[in-house]
């Protein structure tokens, strides 16, 4: 099956005008032909001749490719306009219980661990957190990073940036230096779900060794394997630390009406359909989600947002309908 790529056969008067606006970005915005290629994917050396007009190859096919970069630069600039502004931190009940934990566990240096559903807003209050304290470092896992190697390497990195050895024994000494006296100070392990068993290990002895508060942030697994009724005997001399604990699997009632007045949210029906949002898969994220496509379809027929704009951004994200609504 052939593609539709738009234009492909260019006027020079066309061309010109083509390699104006380029001329014009750079200049305006200030990038370098890196950025260019980095946005665009046409490579640097074809730009800046075929911008001189000194490219010896199929310029019509630069100038097609030129095209496509503009009108997505475009498309994402319209869109851009009718996004609604990022919405500020909103000290909910289970913000405030986890900013409370993560306090606790500074003050003290103790072992917090904190933990529940996805969307309750956990990373929002964690990066709060750090954002208002001095002496907090926040290292986020993935699954790359599963391993006692791996999460050094990351802790490193949010420690001071500077990775200069492989050895999983020379980083492991590292971020003891890194931390010296850790009296006062807190480290907070975002998506803990993710470690070993052994890299949790690890970071409880690095908690034993220099005294820094620690904090395992992450999904309910992390409660179930380390404190829950099912938790496992090899996590003993982690649990036996455990000196602060949160977990919560929903949102409150009080979160989500905390939500929609800072979002300026005040029909009725909009707010009873939220609330049901806020128990499906996702929780506030899934409110947050739901608002700004609703507002999107608002904000590009010129008007404010209104109850059926929820249920079509809802539907448009490509979720079941909301029970109840």
């Amino acid at each position: 099956m052939n593609v539709d790529l738009g234009q492909s056969d260019f006027t020079e008067e066309e061309m010109t005008l083509l390699r104006d606006e380029v001329k014009r970005i750079r200049n305006e915005e200030k990038l370098s032909w890196a950025d260019i290629n980095h946005q665009s994917g046409i490579a640097k050396s074809t730009l800046s001749s075929w911008t001189d007009d000194k490219y010896a190859g199929d310029n019509a096919s630069v100038a097609q490719k030129v095209r496509l970069w503009l009108d997505a630069r475009d498309e994402q600039a319209e869109m851009q306009e009718l996004m609604p502004a990022a919405p500020i931190f909103l000290h909910t009940q289970t913000a405030e219980s986890i900013l409370s934990r993560l306090r606790f566990a500074q003050i003290l240096g103790d072992f917090a661990l904190i933990s529940g559903g996805p969307g309750l807003g956990k990373t929002s209050a964690i990066k709060q957190y750090a954002a208002s304290r001095p002496r907090v470092t926040v290292a986020t896992m993935a699954p790359t990073t599963k391993s006692i190697n791996s999460m050094l390497s990351c802790v490193v990195d949010a420690l001071d940036g500077a990775l200069l050895t492989s050895s999983t024994t020379k980083l492991g000494y590292r971020v003891r230096r890194s931390i010296g006296d850790g009296k006062g100070a807190l480290l907070i392990i975002d998506e803990a779900q993710q470690l070993s068993e052994l890299a949790i290990e690890e970071l409880r002895a690095i908690h034993d060794q220099t005294g820094i508060g620690l904090a395992l942030v992450g999904n309910t697994e992390v409660y179930t394997r380390l404190d829950g009724a099912a938790r496992q005997a090899n996590f003993a001399q982690v649990t036996s630390r455990i000196g602060v604990k949160f977990n919560q699997n929903r949102p409150t009632k009080k979160d989500v009406e905390i939500i929609l007045d800072g979002m300026g949210i005040e029909n009725k029906n909009s707010r009873q359909f939220l609330h049901l949002v806020a128990q499906k898969p996702g929780a506030l994220r899934a409110v947050y989600k739901c608002v700004n496509v609703a507002r999107i379809i608002a904000n590009g027929q010129g008007r404010v947002m209104e109850y059926r704009d929820l249920k079509s951004g809802w539907s448009s994200l490509g979720n079941d309908p909301v029970l109840g609504a």
